[in-house]
């Protein structure tokens, strides 16, 4: 026991209290000499030293009792107290030049070690790779920019213009002109109210009927006074129809359609009335169902200026238009036309408005005097504006007929006596009305001042007497004052065929190729007046004017004392082809 407490040191070293701290380190001394060598041991010989067999050798025992600065190592891996403290390569010490260079660090020529394979080859494989990743990159940014980034751009915009659903118009010689409809006002919702209103000025039979019927069950009274005005418009349709068509039964019936319809109109007027009586719509109702009716001009009157004293903007043309029909009801027909023609004007003519009304009865009322050409044009434009628009087709299927027959063939000549050879006189008694000579007197009294109402007893007249040359000639007069020189022509010409020297006849031929202009046959037929009737002062004086100053022709018999014998009958001059009738239409 004893020998144990003295051999071991950490026992027998005296133990520091607690309190105590401990001693400082010891100071190292520098070295300024060269590095100490340690003595090498001498290498155990032992065969298995070449191999790895070593390790599996017996510890010594003294040497694992040996004490040294590092401590004890343990295990069977403790090398033998013989061996050296570094049993690796020993490296050259940094005692020359090459320890002191700053560049790249070169390979030991010994480095030969088996652990890590020596470096061989360039840099090529680097340099590939680093050029195959900026061409696979240039490649994915020519794709993006030129395909996918387009795309996207065009989608944008496609997005862009849905969104913002923008109208371009494009202007002849005009920059393009964008009108985004985001701002745009919105549209009204029309009723049927407002939409069976507007269909008012387009007049048309069909459309009227459908907004007559899409009001059915409601008993408001502004939609009763708007179901009476629907239809009394389709009950004049029937009636402006009924007057231009060549039918007879046909008309009849739309006569009788149209009485149907006018009981049905005063039922809603008489309700609306009745509810609102001072509403500018309803008394309007109440004077078209009167004067369908062919009630008193003084009783329309009386509903007609309660609805002007109370009307609105835009019920002033439909009374005005009312006003208008009251007059060519009662045959005024030229009072009417001047109330036609004003509705026609500004922003209530067809053109701006729409409304066909004022220039369809304008060409009614024109048809009416006899005035085809005239009638022509406007009905035109009214089937420009609505091409179903019944009347005016069946107007302007009349005009075509009656246009056809202002140039008829010379009328024959009337039934003879047989063995005298003279023309049967037709007896007043006969025709159950005037006789020719009373009428023809009427009809040149109203050429004076009415050609539209002479033109109706002219009709009349020859109508006794069908190749009365005296009506036939103031026909042809009153086309003249018309500028409707072809119907002129023919008048002409079917007079001069009955009686080759009827004077007047011979000077309308002259008269009318005056006024229209056309010199060089006025100047002939001037001429073939004089061969007729020579010594005619003036037909002289009528060719001074157009500078064709000849002198007539001598009279043979003049200062014989005898009396001049009728000359033979010469031809009238041959007439040209006459121009249209709108060819002089057009002027006052």
């Amino acid at each position: 026991m004893g020998s144990n407490a003295t051999t071991d040191p950490a026992i027998a070293a005296p133990r520091r209290p607690l309190t105590q701290p401990p001693p400082p380190p010891v100071k190292k001394q520098s070295h300024t000499g060269p590095l100490p060598i340690s003595p090498v041991a001498q290498v155990p010989t032992a065969s298995n030293r070449s191999t790895g067999m070593w390790a599996a050798d017996a510890i010594p025992a003294a040497a694992a009792t040996e004490q040294s600065d590092a401590g004890p190592l343990g295990g069977r891996l403790r090398t033998a107290s013989a061996e050296p403290g570094f049993a690796g390569r020993v490296r050259v010490m940094p005692t020359d030049e090459s320890s002191f260079r700053t560049g790249k660090t070169d390979v030991a020529d010994d480095d030969d070690d088996d652990l890590l394979p020596e470096r061989r080859g360039g840099r090529g494989g680097l340099l590939l790779a680093v050029l195959a990743l900026l061409v696979m990159g240039g490649a994915a940014g020519v794709v993006y920019v030129f395909v996918i980034k387009k795309d996207r751009g065009q989608q944008a915009a496609r997005n862009v213009a849905v969104a913002d659903a923008a109208v371009v118009a494009v202007a002849p010689d005009a920059a393009v002109v964008v009108t985004p409809l985001i701002d745009a006002p919105v549209a009204p919702v029309l009723s049927p109210l407002d939409v069976a209103r507007g269909e008012l000025g387009a007049d048309l039979e069909l459309k009227l009927r459908d907004a007559l019927k899409a009001l059915e069950g409601t008993q408001d009274p502004g939609v009763e006074a708007v179901r009476a005005h629907l239809s009394a418009s389709i009950a004049q349709a029937l009636t402006d129809r009924a007057s231009v068509t060549a039918d007879k039964a046909e008309a009849d019936k739309m006569r009788k359609d149209a009485k149907t319809i006018v009981l049905e109109a005063a039922t809603s007027a008489q309700r609306a009335f009745k509810a609102t009586p001072n509403d500018a719509a309803a008394n309007l109702a109440m004077a078209g169902v009167l004067r369908l009716q062919n009630k008193p001009a003084r009783d329309i009157k009386r509903y007609l200026d309660a609805a002007r004293a109370n009307a609105t903007p835009d019920w002033k043309r439909d009374i005005a238009i009312a006003d208008a029909l009251v007059l060519a009801r009662d045959s005024k027909l030229d009072d009417a036309k001047a109330a036609f023609a004003a509705i026609d004007q500004g922003e209530d003519k067809l053109e701006t408005s729409g409304d066909v009304r004022a220039r369809f009865q304008l060409a009614r009322i024109a048809y009416a005097q006899n005035k085809p050409t005239e009638a022509k044009p406007l009905v035109d434009q009214v089937l420009a504006a609505q091409p179903e628009h019944a009347a005016s087709k069946a107007l302007a299927a009349r005009i075509e007929t009656t246009v056809a027959k202002t140039d008829p063939l010379p009328p024959e000549d009337p039934p003879k006596n047989p063995g005298t050879g003279t023309a049967k006189p037709i007896p007043p008694e006969a025709t159950g009305g005037d006789s020719y000579d009373r009428l023809l007197a009427k009809a040149n009294t109203l050429a004076e001042s009415n050609c539209s109402r002479a033109m109706e007893m002219y009709a009349k007249a020859l109508e006794q007497k069908p190749n009365g040359v005296e009506a036939l000639t103031g026909m042809g007069y009153c086309h003249i004052d018309a500028k409707q020189f072809a119907s002129a022509f023919s008048k002409f010409r079917a007079a001069l065929a009955v009686s080759s020297r009827y004077e007047p006849a011979l000077w309308g031929v002259g008269e009318a190729y005056q006024q229209q202009g056309r010199k060089d046959q006025a100047i002939e037929a001037f001429k073939a007046y004089l061969e007729t009737y020579p010594g005619s002062a003036k037909a002289q004086k009528a060719l001074d004017r157009l500078g064709a100053g000849a002198a007539a022709p001598p009279d043979p018999n003049a200062g014989s004392g005898g009396t001049t014998p009728d000359p033979t009958p010469t031809p009238p001059p041959p007439a040209p082809t006459p121009p249209s009738e709108g060819a002089g239409s057009g002027s006052g």
